[in-house]
């Protein structure tokens, strides 16, 4: 098959497994997981100090952050990324998502104390315990999350002094940025930054004349910054770009050939 064709239908939870390919194959996640868990076994949060030796603590704590952190992970981000393309961004769609993946979490510890660890009896008061303590922790890692792989991809706040200067003299100074998409609607051109959004009086290709950043007009309605594109996918026979945001770009017809080349696919 020609590498071009190779467009999978990318929803949010194939974005999502790429994600964790990119994380399980890095080393420096495995560093860090390993300090954690040996922060684990000698804290002994959550009374593991009196049910376990250290070397139980070891395998108890790797046990439940290899079973928890995987799935909360993936349900995290990818219902993040569905509430996302519903108009919910930012932070808040992540601790919502945080709160959803503190029930399976909560169930996930709830087994494996009742009938692996041994150290609950499985009565129907340590489930809702769990979900209470996993529920908490869970909203904590999302936002964790958030901050530190950015849904996306959090960039430096403070435009620099080559960022896209006319354009963003016409803008307001809070939305003021680095250019993500420019799109076009009627006779005005909804500009939208990493700082937000705004409409702008003006033809789109006024609005491309002026923008600094890399990036290409991929429809006649739409412009995306390079750095902005997550992946390209063909969905109900249509490709698109997907953003880092979760957001969906049409690519006009005539401009696939050109958009898989600018992407290097």
């Amino acid at each position: 098959m020609n590498r071009r064709e190779k467009f999978a239908n990318c929803g949010p939870l194939q974005l999502t497994m790429r994600e964790l390919r990119e994380i399980v194959t890095s080393p420096t996640f495995w560093i860090g997981f390993a300090c954690v868990m040996a922060v684990l076994a000698v804290s002994a949060p959550f009374d593991s100090g009196e049910e376990f030796a250290i070397l139980g603590r070891v395998v108890y704590w790797t046990g439940i952050s290899v079973a928890t952190f995987f799935p909360a992970f993936v349900i995290i981000r990818s219902l993040s990324r569905w509430i996302n393309g519903r108009g919910l961004r930012g932070f808040v769609s992540s601790l919502l998502a945080g709160v959803v993946a503190g029930v399976p979490t909560g169930i996930i510890v709830f087994l494996i104390n009742s009938y692996i660890a041994g150290n609950d009896d499985g009565e129907i008061e340590d489930f809702f315990r769990l979900i209470g303590l996993c529920a908490p922790i869970s909203v904590a890692v999302a936002g964790l999350q958030y901050l530190v792989l950015g849904l996306d991809n959090k960039r430096a706040q403070t435009p620099s002094p080559d960022m896209s200067p006319v354009l963003m003299a016409r803008m307001s100074t809070p939305v003021r940025g680095r250019v993500l998409t420019l799109q076009s609607q009627d006779h005005y051109v909804e500009v939208t930054t990493d700082r937000g959004h705004e409409l702008l009086l003006m033809r789109l290709t006024d609005a491309i004349a002026e923008v600094r950043e890399e990036g290409m007009r991929v429809h006649r309605s739409w412009w995306v910054a390079r750095e902005e594109v997550r992946d390209l996918c063909k969905a109900d026979g249509r490709h698109e770009l997907v953003l880092r945001d979760g957001r969906r770009v049409p690519v006009s017809r005539a401009n696939q050939r050109a958009v898989t080349e600018w992407l290097g696919l």
